[in-house]
């Protein structure tokens, strides 16, 4: 079983702890805060989550990535509760032309079968990717 917790600090201050220990901090003011916005990290675990896949598939495949950026993007309803209606993900990669195939593929297979993060959001939201190597777009991957 995972767990978290968040700790109260003041004003909409909170120290948020992972199970596994670390701390993360969370601040609701919008200007000046003391940290990230508990609905942007949302987004954080969603980029982390698939980039950490499409690392480990490039690393099993024996393809090297110069330089690996993920991004995220994402629409939020204008009613209460003021959740993410779409989010736009993009692996952005460098290196040998070589390495690209490869790149598309571990995309793919972190978006539609691997991250239990991108699982988790496409019921409630439209994810959709798009895969840029050595800042060319290259291919974009359907909502779900």
């Amino acid at each position: 079983m995972e767990q978290a917790s968040a700790l109260w600090e003041q004003g909409l201050r909170f120290a948020g702890r992972s199970g596994s220990g670390h701390q993360v901090a969370m601040d609701g003011v919008l200007e000046d805060g003391h940290g990230a916005r508990p609905k942007e990290l949302i987004l954080v675990a969603l980029t982390g989550c698939t980039g950490m896949d499409v690392a480990a598939i490039m690393q099993k495949m024996g393809k090297r990535l110069d330089r690996f950026e993920m991004t995220a993007e994402g629409d939020t309803a204008e009613s209460h509760p003021k959740v993410f209606t779409a989010i736009r993900l993009s692996y952005r990669g460098t290196g040998d032309e070589g390495a690209l195939p490869h790149f598309m593929r571990a995309a793919e297979l972190s978006f539609t079968k691997y991250c239990p993060v991108a699982a988790m959001l496409k019921p409630v939201a439209q994810v959709s990717y798009a895969v840029y190597w050595n800042e060319q777009l290259v291919v974009t991957g359907p909502s779900a």
